[in-house]
């Protein structure tokens, strides 16, 4: 006999089967919408759209998870019309408490670096580090196949490593010279200018660090001059604040003296800044 209660459970299971069946066919048209657009725009949002559509096409054809194919897919059809979309903001995602600040950490780092040239100087290494991030997020809120998670933190990582030795090179980056006057910490007036354009430089490349590393010349003692060489980078750091520089992106560090360095020369007596 059909009971009231079957009845009920019958129905529910119907409908919940009907929005399966529906969440799917959503899925494949849109998965099939994005396989048929030809992208547009720059290098980075072409490079994203397809990102995304593999992605797409493994969460509906090998996890079987319509939802996440469905996002996706949408994110994609927006790069492949050109549009420099976001990665998933922290506060879309469930994450679990203990992964949170990481999210956070690296969310943030990320943007830095798209903003920063990342999509126009590295688009490609930038854009599958926007796409293994958010790969890695919805695998983090699924909270299980702990391979895959890791997977994706690994690829998005390696990605935006790639991406930050374009956009902040080494063997270019910009350099600058703070000189200062003996057994002094005190910028002088006419080094302004050097700040100045350190600041510009620093600007321009707002994803690098900027590593502030004062030296002395060989009169005194080491310890003074250990100390001597911070006092120098921390003024430094100081007037780059002043001009607007971030201090999360600021490193001062006192280097001391030169070994054998002759006592009263001005080259030694400086804060080297090297944006990186």
């Amino acid at each position: 006999m059909l009971t009231k209660q079957n009845f009920h459970s019958l129905k529910w299971g119907a409908l919940a089967a009907t929005a399966a069946i529906l969440s799917t066919g959503c899925a494949e048209y849109e998965l099939r919408k994005l396989d048929k657009m030809q992208p547009t725009g720059s290098e980075f949002t072409q490079t994203l759209s397809k990102e995304y559509k593999n992605l797409s096409a493994k969460e509906i054809r090998m996890n079987y998870d319509d939802f996440s194919s469905m996002h996706f897919a949408e994110k994609g059809q927006k790069a492949a019309m050109g549009e420099d979309i976001e990665p998933d903001t922290i506060a879309s995602l469930e994450l679990p408490d203990s992964v949170r600040p990481e999210f956070e950490t690296a969310r943030a780092r990320l943007v830095s670096a798209l903003k920063c040239q990342g999509r126009s100087n590295a688009p490609k290494f930038s854009a599958k580090a926007q796409a293994e991030f958010d790969n890695w997020a919805e695998e983090a809120e699924e909270r299980f196949q702990t391979n895959c998670i890791e997977e994706a933190r690994l690829a998005f990582y390696e990605n935006l490593r790639l991406a930050e030795e374009i956009i902040c090179p080494l063997d270019t980056a910009p350099q600058f010279h703070v000189y200062f006057r003996h057994d002094s910490d005190k910028i002088d007036a006419n080094m302004e200018k050097v700040l100045e354009e350190a600041a510009a430089a620093a600007t321009t490349h707002c994803h690098c660090k900027v590593f502030l590393t004062g030296s002395t010349d060989a009169s005194g003692t080491r310890a003074y001059n250990a100390d001597l060489s911070k006092r120098r980078a921390d003024n430094v750091k100081a007037s780059m604040i002043s001009k607007n520089i971030e201090d999360h992106r600021l490193v001062a560090r006192g280097h001391g003296e030169w070994p054998g360095s002759p006592q009263h020369l001005r080259k030694n007596r400086h804060v080297e800044i090297i944006i990186h």
